[in-house]
């Protein structure tokens, strides 16, 4: 009897404490599997991955640059402009998406010139976090649970 017990409190902890550790796709990995699409000339599908890159990261150029021309390709072009002109916004060295844009009669302002660097400037920078730095994936409420689980199973294996 106390081993039956034993083992349906494992499974019971087992199923409801520990989850498994499945990571939410990022932005960068969303806007590879629109570019697939695209390339495919999926546009339905494609529009999906780039507005859940848009989604994961609103400063992504590369998803509104992709959600844009996936809505060209299924034939809106007047939707598709504002999401092109705010990729340029947050990318303006994209040499490609601002000529296309410039060939559309769009008018943006000039591309930034790449300046010299100070070494005083990089060097204080060096202890900035960076933002642009992917943040863990792993949930710490699943890891709670999972480490909950393993603590029990001690307790009454001891």
């Amino acid at each position: 009897m106390h081993k039956r017990s034993f083992l349906l409190l494992f499974f019971a902890v087992l199923l409801l404490g520990a989850q498994p550790l499945v990571a939410e796709p990022s932005a960068t990995q969303y806007v590879g599997w629109g570019s697939q699409m695209l390339a495919k000339k999926n546009y339905a599908d494609a529009k999906k991955y780039f507005n859940a890159a848009v989604k994961a990261d609103g400063k992504n150029a590369a998803a509104y640059k992709g959600l844009g021309f996936s809505m060209i390709g299924l034939g809106d072009k007047p939707a598709a402009m504002p999401y092109l002109k705010y990729s340029v916004r947050l990318n303006p060295t994209d040499q490609q998406l601002r000529s296309y844009l410039t060939a559309q009669g769009v008018s943006l302002p000039p591309a930034p010139t790449p300046a010299a660097t100070p070494v005083a400037s990089v060097a204080n920078n060096a202890t900035t976090p960076d933002s642009s730095a992917p943040k863990s994936s792993v949930n710490p409420w699943v890891l709670g649970g999972t480490i909950g689980t393993a603590a029990l199973l001690m307790l009454f294996i001891i």
